[in-house]
């Protein structure tokens, strides 16, 4: 049986540390877990408008202690986690309103404009659109 040198372990290490971790995109070196993620879902993150019921219903996206937040303002904030190392579906859960799935959907352009949000455990399967915000410069 060979034996396995535990130095070439400690090597790998090193490396990793040195060149930044794999995966990431060339540019993240030195930034913040919520710089990263800010990057990564900059396209999908944002408000988005729903009606449930004939009501308004509005979810914010966004990026906080390196996690992805829904927030309905109902006061419980949800993480979003993205399935499979995706960036346009996620799961959350909620004590109140049990498991639900979310899924950022891309128009005939390529951009993310939509949301699909569908919760089983209380019959929702909404589908909103997201709001533009158009900045005016200082």
């Amino acid at each position: 049986m060979a034996q396995t040198n535990p130095f070439k372990y400690v090597l790998v290490a090193a490396l990793v540390l040195a060149l930044g971790t794999p995966g990431l995109p060339a540019g993240f070196a030195g930034q913040s877990a919520d710089e990263i993620l800010k990057k990564t879902y900059e396209k999908i993150i944002g408000k988005y408008a729903f009606i449930v019921e004939g009501q308004n219903f509005f979810l914010d996206f966004y990026v906080r202690d390196g996690n992805l937040w829904g927030d309905s303002g109902d006061g419980r904030p949800a993480i979003f986690t993205p399935k499979e190392n995706s960036t346009e579906e996620f799961s959350a859960d909620d004590p109140e309103t049990g498991h639900f799935t979310v899924a950022f959907l891309k128009n005939d352009k390529g951009e993310y404009d939509r949301c699909h949000v569908v919760a089983p455990d209380i019959g929702l399967d909404i589908t909103g659109d997201k709001i533009k915000t158009n900045a005016i410069p200082v």
